[in-house]
């Protein structure tokens, strides 16, 4: 190609980008200014249907319309965000492109001999071509500039306005191995059996209970540790050490099943046993409320429980807050405020109002306390509550708000961290906030929570997501396996059952892995799907409750419907399976007590008197439930 066709072809790209990014930068301002005036998350529409679905909550016609608006709402929103985002990347790369053109262009014609007399005229088209790229830098700038406005004041009540702080994160060169139950020895005998029920009975802490009603810790001594302590006095300091006994630490597994320690209970798997809870109570007269407390601040965080201490959070502009109360009376024992804390931003993060800024439910093992709040602020307290350690993962870019609830075992509490721009799952050291492992995933934002499961004889930690179901080694973070069935914004957390893993979600689907026929589909459901509850499972039933009302109980092999009961109102909170019965409460707080059986059996439908979004917590033979406004306790 000789010099003139080579500047002509230059000619053509730099007129063909220059166009094609005028347009596009047009298109972005008029995409801009339409949003201006019609904001797809706030239309005046559906706040209109929302309101008179108020006065006639029993109007199905109206809750299918507010459904499928709210859809298309979500749909335009992120379509409108996309356009805006891939636009802005565009039209950067064609002002590039067309300006790289115009240089090349520039620089062929002045090798290009000229006629005799023709230098006046070089200089004169030279001077227009300079002018030419300077004019053409300052409008792909002010376009570039206008669209980048333009994206940033479209969606500023939805991303994350914080300073971008550094963050260390030690990564320990060594793993320890772990095991799933901790082997308890004795000092007399090195292969006593991880089962040997003397050895653990020496090692636990038994609560019982005192004049006022209210538990105690009691530490039982092995009889045998009395003769090896006896035995120890007549020997020498040398053979004293050799035989001094380790001090245990963290909890078992065993452990966390007596506990209701975080989202759903033990393991977060939504079953509960061991406990006799209440099937009748009151709100508005107070049968069977144990006590009620006022709860002043916002926060959707459902209750945690470890013996006689009660935990929630709370957060506003003006604090972030774990909360600690007895759990026999409701006396508030003690509060800590995440504050203080490297990182945290200065401005609150915007957050959409039924998730806020303390939606994600805190966890405990028994010896710290650990609350995770939207900025990204997590902390650790002893149960005395006294600060441990707190840091700022980053500020999440989350357009509702953080939501993934914290669980504990052994030394570290894990975090489920997806957010707009990246997406992991890490486990911290539970003394020092170190990171032990963290895992980079490939998933879309979520908003569900991790769950704990023994599969294949080792412990796994459970993640959904868009599209990803995936399992990962607690020990190093290695993720074992993961099947791509998901789609759109994944709120329910996974359910787990005999070997199986159920995910869900709503406008995507229902899908049961089996984890014993290598993580294979065992079948799936588009029939009713969760927005936000999390499915639960026993006796080889599978239930699921969705937001527009609809508890539903599928057979666990085949996938077949057993029975379906469609309610007055929606479920937010999650089901949890307790002294066999199931238990969940839809949003205007009234109960349903169903009996886990293979047909419909209601057990009792009692009212709590105010609005509910969380899920509860069982411990013993009481009932805990967060409402919207009041923490309750119920049973004798």
């Amino acid at each position: 190609m000789n010099p003139n066709d080579k500047i002509r072809t230059l000619t053509l790209v730099a007129a063909i980008t220059g166009i094609a990014a005028l347009f596009i930068g047009l298109l972005m301002l008029v995409n801009y200014f339409q949003l201006q005036a019609n904001d797809p998350l706030n239309s005046e529409t559906l706040t209109a249907l929302v309101e008179q679905l108020s006065s006639d909550p029993n109007n199905d016609i109206l809750k299918e319309e507010i459904r499928t608006l709210d859809l298309m709402a979500r749909k335009a929103f992120f379509t409108a965000h996309w356009q805006i985002k891939g636009g802005s990347y565009l039209l950067v790369v064609l002002a590039m492109v067309c300006i790289a053109a115009l240089r090349m262009r520039i620089s062929l014609q002045r090798n290009i001999t000229l006629p005799e007399g023709a230098a006046t005229d070089d200089m004169l088209q030279r001077k227009n071509a300079m002018q030419w790229i300077f004019g053409s830098i300052i409008l792909f700038a002010a376009l570039s500039v206008m669209a980048a406005i333009a994206a940033h004041r479209n969606f500023v009540d939805y991303e994350i306005v914080a300073e971008n702080v550094e963050q260390e994160e030690a990564q320990n060169e060594d793993i320890e191995v772990i095991a799933l139950y901790e082997e308890k020895e004795t000092p007399a005998e090195q292969n006593v059996s991880v089962t040997d029920e003397s050895t653990e009975e020496s090692e636990k802490i038994n609560p019982v209970e005192n004049k006022t009603g209210q538990k105690e810790p009691e530490k039982k001594q092995n009889p045998e540790e009395k003769s090896v302590v006896a035995s120890n006095e007549q020997e020498t300091p040398v053979v004293e050490t050799t035989v001094e006994q380790p001090v245990k630490r963290f909890p078992a597994v065993a452990d966390y099943q007596a506990q209701h320690a975080s989202f759903r209970g033990p393991l977060s798997q939504g079953v509960v046993t061991g406990v006799t809870p209440p099937e009748s109570w009151d709100g508005a007269t107070g049968d069977n409320i144990r006590w009620k407390t006022a709860i002043d601040k916002p926060g959707y965080s459902s209750p945690v429980i470890w013996d006689n201490q009660l935990f929630i959070t709370t957060g506003d502009d003006e604090a972030r807050t774990l909360w600690c109360y007895n759990a026999d009376n409701g006396t508030l024992l003690w509060s800590h405020d995440a504050d203080n804390i490297p990182g945290s931003p200065k401005t609150m993060p915007q957050t959409t109002d039924d998730t806020g800024l303390a939606a994600p439910t805190p966890a405990t093992n028994g010896r710290q306390v650990f609350a995770i709040f939207a900025t990204g602020d997590i902390i650790a307290t002893d149960m005395e509550g006294k600060r441990l350690w707190a840091k700022n993962l980053g500020v999440p870019d989350n357009h509702y708000g953080y939501s993934s609830s914290l669980i504990c075992l052994n030394e570290h509490v894990f975090v489920q961290y997806d957010d707009n721009k990246s997406a992991k799952v890490m486990a911290l050291d539970a003394s020092t906030g170190d990171v032990a492992w963290e895992t980079a995933r490939s998933n879309k934002i979520s908003w569900s929570s991790p769950l704990l499961a023994e599969i294949n004889g080792s412990c796994q930690l459970i993640l959904t997501a868009n599209p990803t179901v995936a399992g990962y080694d607690i020990v190093t973070g290695k993720e074992l396996w993961s099947v791509d069935c998901l789609s759109g914004e994944v709120g329910p957390s996974a359910g787990y059952y005999n070997n199986r893993i159920i995910a869900a979600n709503e406008y995507a689907n229902l899908v049961v892995i089996d984890a014993a026929k290598n993580y294979s589909v065992a079948w799936e459901s588009m029939d009713y799907l969760p927005e936000v509850s999390s499915p639960v499972a026993a006796d080889d039933i599978l239930f699921i409750a969705t937001s527009y009302g609809m508890l539903v109980a599928f057979d666990m092999n085949s996938g077949d419907i057993l029975w379906e009961q469609d309610y007055g109102d929606g479920f937010y909170g999650s089901p949890v399976i307790a002294g066999g019965r199931l238990y969940i409460f839809e949003l205007s707080g009234k109960a349903y007590i169903i009996d886990v059986a293979r047909e419909y059996r209601e057990v009792a439908t009692p009212e709590l008197g105010e609005s509910v979004f969380t899920t509860p917590a069982f411990h013993g033979n009481k009932l805990y439930i967060r409402g919207e406004k009041h923490l309750y306790c119920i049973g004798k």
